[in-house]
């Protein structure tokens, strides 16, 4: 059937059709030919001064830097370890890791730790004991190998496109691993589910990821300046408990420092949702073992506006707002101390109603542990002294009193004024444990006089040895 031109229809789709057919063709084999060349390319060895070589009949010898690598040699990198440089694709060995170079597109990771450099660049297919990695072009890629292998992206060119694709050996499932996350392989085993990247913060990680890097060292700085000054650190946590109530749900077992930075991130990044809500995205995500670089990364905060948003809290209106919010606490304020005690008189030396001279005597219950030690008082002050005569014993009573009376009479009335005068000048605080001096031997009674019957060193006790002063007499 012809058409309203006399054509048959369907002549010019058919042209079209085949011309896109060799279009495509055309681009595979350019595909094809790209990848070839690239496979072909050689690969130097940038970087490696300690390097050593094992040759694919089994020899050794040392690495040259510069030089191209044959293909099938293993490179074991030394401590400075060594960079593997094919076309624009660099693949950093960390010390004492083992690399393999099949061709300038597959290589053999096996043992120890690279990352793969694709900035730019076409990808490389790692293998390892435990999986298949497939690093996509511009991506930057860390993978440590060993019976648990850990695939993690660093950085991809594009947002929201996949750095790696991790498969297990002898297997065809594949799991795409997206920009800052990390996903683990057991040797024999699944991949696991992904999970936020953890970062060592080595110099590796420094040198090809240095902003994720710093980003990480500096929110942990404001997370310890958090720690330190109580004052910040309070100020946040309590603006924290105004915007989440169910903090405690969302968070149970967090410090108050992971708290404090993580409502920091959270209410600092723009996007949708409350902040209840984007506290909680934050959590998870810590919960999960992501550094706060890379939390912070994926959740779209930086540093610049972490910092912005813990000086608007610390505002004065905003600082005053969040202490005002904070529960009262009950009872009298902090650093305010019970009143003790009235202090009672101490009971002077030689005072019978005194249970402990020198102390105060306990008129409440025993000091607890947190009150303070007691203090040693001072010595008191002597009680002042009667001005009177001193009373003493009565004299004796006898035969002899006749002869006594006029001259003991005298003796008593000095002898009295004597020790008042020497007991004034004595201290009491302490009761002395001086022995009284012992009198000299006196001379016999007929060769002596009136005067001589006093004793010739006063005694410095107490007034009970005034007695003996009579003694000698009486025995006459």
């Amino acid at each position: 059937m012809l058409g309203q031109h006399g054509r048959r229809p369907g002549r010019g789709i058919l042209l079209l059709t085949g011309l896109a057919a060799a279009a495509v063709l055309l681009s595979a084999i350019g595909v094809v030919s790209l990848g070839s060349d690239l496979a072909s390319a050689g690969t130097v060895l940038q970087r490696g001064t300690d390097a050593t070589l094992t040759l694919t009949d089994g020899r050794r010898r040392p690495a040259i830097e510069g030089e191209q690598i044959p293909v099938g040699t293993t490179v074991l990198a030394g401590r400075s370890g060594a960079v593997l440089a094919t076309d624009e694709r660099e693949v950093h060995l960390y010390p004492t890791a083992s690399v393999t170079v099949l061709d300038g597109v597959r290589q053999v990771l096996n043992a120890g730790s690279v990352i793969v450099d694709a900035s730019g660049a076409s990808g490389l297919e790692l293998d390892t004991p435990a999986a298949a990695v497939a690093t996509r072009d511009g991506s930057l890629v860390r993978v440590d190998g060993g019976p648990l292998t850990r695939v993690g992206v660093l950085r991809t060119d594009e947002d929201g496109r996949t750095g790696a694709g991790v498969r297990a050996t002898d297997r065809r499932a594949l799991t795409e691993v997206p920009e800052f996350y990390q996903v683990q392989v057991a040797t024999g085993g699944l991949p696991g589910g992904t999970s936020p990247l953890f970062l060592t913060g080595d110099d590796y990680e420094l040198a090809l990821a240095r902003d994720l890097i710093l980003s990480d060292r500096m929110l942990n700085q404001i997370r310890r300046r958090l720690v330190s000054s109580g004052t910040e650190g309070g100020v946040v946590l309590a603006a924290l408990d105004t915007a989440v109530p169910d903090v405690a749900v969302v968070a149970a077992a967090a410090p108050d420092t992971e708290r404090a930075l993580g409502y920091l991130v959270a209410t600092s990044a723009g996007g949708g949702g409350s902040e209840a809500e984007r506290f909680a995205v934050v959590r998870e995500l810590r919960s999960a073992g992501g550094s706060w670089g890379v939390v912070a990364a994926i959740v779209g905060s930086t540093v610049d506006e972490v910092g912005a948003r813990l000086n608007q809290l610390l505002s004065p209106s905003a600082a005053v707002l969040a202490v005002e919010q904070q529960p009262t606490l009950e009872g009298s304020d902090l650093f305010s101390f019970p009143a003790g005690p009235p202090a009672e008189k101490l009971a002077p030396v030689g005072d019978p109603s005194g249970d402990e001279p020198l102390r105060g005597r306990d008129s409440g219950a025993a000091a607890g542990p947190s009150d303070p030690p007691p203090t040693r008082p001072g010595p008191p002050v002597p009680p002042p002294v009667d001005s009177g005569p001193v009373p003493l014993p009565p004299l004796p009573t006898g035969p002899l009193a006749p002869v006594l009376d006029p001259v003991l009479t005298p003796v008593t009335g000095v002898v009295a004024d004597l020790v008042d005068a020497v007991l004034g000048l004595l201290d009491l605080s302490e009761p002395t444990t001086t022995p009284a001096t012992t009198p000299a031997t006196t001379p016999a009674p007929a060769q002596r006089s009136t005067d001589e019957l006093l004793p010739t060193p006063i005694p410095t006790t107490t007034r009970a040895p005034l007695l003996d002063l009579r003694l000698p007499l009486l025995s006459r």
